[in-house]
């Protein structure tokens, strides 16, 4: 082959290489900051004051230490990469399962710390007396929550801004409610008491219908993930039986291609019957 046109292929291929290696660092470096930005703020929000790059490099640590011990004692790097992968998106998993349940602990709370509200103002206390003593009275999460409405009041901005910010913290629909009620009550200058009495008793009723819509789906859902997670069951009871022949699923191009597809359809099918269970009220 000419000499010249060796030279023009290596140069070419040099070329695309550091065009890839930039690429993949500039895409590492925008998912770091996503990671961080989305990590950062789903953590404050739940009041926990943990660096993100920690929690990243535990997840790190921990996949690669689990990726030695699996290797040592499978001696196969089929099983260490989805280890891996599944180790190191675990974090942000956590994460959103702690953010559901801080939600739903709030829609549990917030009948009753609004019921309490209307009570004291009924008392005689007005809106921001009332607030502040179910701040103090009330557990986390919410009192967090209504703690930093007061803090943002007491460094000077208003109460209905204070407000806005809580209900653009938690994207929830009581929150929403509760809010829309208060501000309106406020302006218009109604019976805000009766209001949230009123407001207190509806919230209570959602979640009661809520609860019984929960508890009809939950042996759907539960069929769902069973009829997910048998085949992949199925799959390590064969390999430890016959390991020789489940070998072909990840030694093989017709293997991979099974395993994909399979994979694929899974997904799909855990997919419809969540969305199929998933019943708004």
């Amino acid at each position: 082959m000419d000499p010249f046109l060796v030279n023009i292929i290596a140069l070419m291929f040099t070329i695309s290489l550091l065009f890839l290696s930039i690429l993949g660092i500039q895409l590492i470096r925008f998912i770091h900051q996503r990671y961080y930005q989305n990590s950062t703020e789903a953590l404050y929000s739940m009041f926990l004051f943990i660096s993100p790059s920690k929690i990243l490099l535990a997840s790190v640590t921990a996949a690669v230490c689990m990726g030695i011990v699996t290797y040592w004692l499978s001696q196969s790097w089929s099983i260490i990469i989805p280890l891996l992968i599944v180790s190191l998106f675990a974090p942000g998993i956590v994460i959103r399962q702690f953010l559901r349940h801080r939600s739903i602990q709030i829609v549990n709370q917030l009948p009753d710390t609004i019921e309490a509200i209307g009570l004291s103002m009924q008392a005689g206390m007005n809106f921001s007396k009332a607030f502040e003593l179910v701040v103090k009275e009330e557990k986390p999460p919410l009192s967090q929550e209504f703690a930093l409405v007061l803090k943002e009041v007491k460094l000077g901005t208003s109460f209905d801004q204070a407000l806005y910010n809580l209900e653009s913290r938690l994207p929830i629909e009581a929150i929403k409610y509760m809010v829309s009620g208060i501000l309106i009550s406020r302006e218009v200058g109604g019976n805000l008491a009766g209001m949230l009495m009123t407001l207190s008793k509806t919230m209570r009723r959602i979640n009661e219908v809520e609860q019984k819509v929960s508890a009809l789906t939950a042996q759907g859902r539960f069929q769902g993930k069973v009829m997910t997670g048998l085949p992949l069951v199925l799959c390590l009871g064969l390999y430890a039986l016959e390991p020789e022949a489940m070998s072909m699923l990840w030694t093989s191009p017709i293997g991979w291609a099974v395993v994909a597809v399979t994979l694929v359809m899974l997904s799909l099918g855990y997919f419809a019957i969540q969305k199929i269970v998933n019943i708004k009220v």
